[in-house]
């Protein structure tokens, strides 16, 4: 099936299902996916080396200006922007200058739609780092990946660099003590030969129990929409979604079905 990578460090804005006209940030390569997940459903693509001499993030100053130059042209021609959200060609939280971002982001922001809010999508592998949480803090919007509630079945979907079992991502987001979002995508399909089905049955249980654990403010669900890298996924009906959001909802945790 057909994936894409943005071709701009800034680009849209663009119709979101969950943060309305969105100016989309990729602080990553233009031509290459960068990330420490492989998710199977990742609109970009699998996750693969990069090639040598391919630079892997955009750099600070350049991409302050372009961020700039944006906002003043969006202004100009009166282009409505509801969110200003950290996305693209991967993980945007592994840039080494992410804080140093966030804060020129707030300024600008300020500066030219100060009724608009930042958000970053985020898998949470990072989290634990100082410059990511400090980072965090300021924005609007905390959106935090959490497709599973087992080891096993994240390796499947999102299979992450590294030793990163279930427990350390938990651990990740509990230290921003329920002041975030948390995003899941619900989808089954069969991967290496191995079927999967997050939406029901002992892999929801075990995700409903992470949820009530973790208490965020929101919790946003949602199924495929766009081209994945592996053909065998399959959508979740929405009715079945909002089945799911009702379980959530008994945890009086404000969910939306996107």
């Amino acid at each position: 099936m057909a994936t894409f990578l943005f071709d701009e460090h800034v680009f849209g804005p663009i119709k979101s299902r969950r943060l309305g006209s969105s100016l989309g940030v990729n602080l990553l390569s233009t031509s290459q996916k960068m990330c420490n997940f492989n998710c199977v459903y990742c609109e970009c693509g699998l996750t693969h080396q990069l090639t040598k001499g391919e630079p892997a993030f955009v750099g600070k100053d350049e991409f302050i200006q372009e961020l700039e130059d944006k906002l003043v042209a969006a202004q100009m021609s009166k282009t409505p922007i509801d969110s200003i959200t950290f996305a693209g060609n991967g993980e945007p939280t592994m840039h080494k200058d992410f804080l140093a971002i966030v804060k020129a982001i707030k300024r600008l922001r300020d500066a030219y739609y100060p009724c608009a809010m930042i958000a970053v999508l985020t898998n949470g592998y990072t989290l634990d780092q100082e410059q990511v949480k400090e980072g965090l803090a300021l924005v609007d919007k905390a959106i935090i990946k959490l497709d599973s509630g087992d080891s096993i079945l994240m390796e499947q979907i999102n299979q992450p660099k590294g030793s990163f079992p279930i427990e350390k991502l938990m651990e990740n987001i509990e230290n921003f003590e329920g002041n975030l979002i948390i995003q899941t995508m619900f989808l089954k399909g069969c991967v290496e030969r191995k079927a999967f089905d997050n939406s029901c049955g002992a892999p929801l249980d075990q995700w409903l129990e992470k949820i009530e654990e973790l208490n965020p403010k929101e919790v946003m669900i949602y199924s495929l929409d766009r081209d994945t890298p592996i053909g065998t996924l399959e959508k979740i009906p929405k009715n079945e979604l909002k089945a799911i959001a009702e379980k959530v909802a008994e945890f009086n945790i404000v969910t939306t079905v996107v």
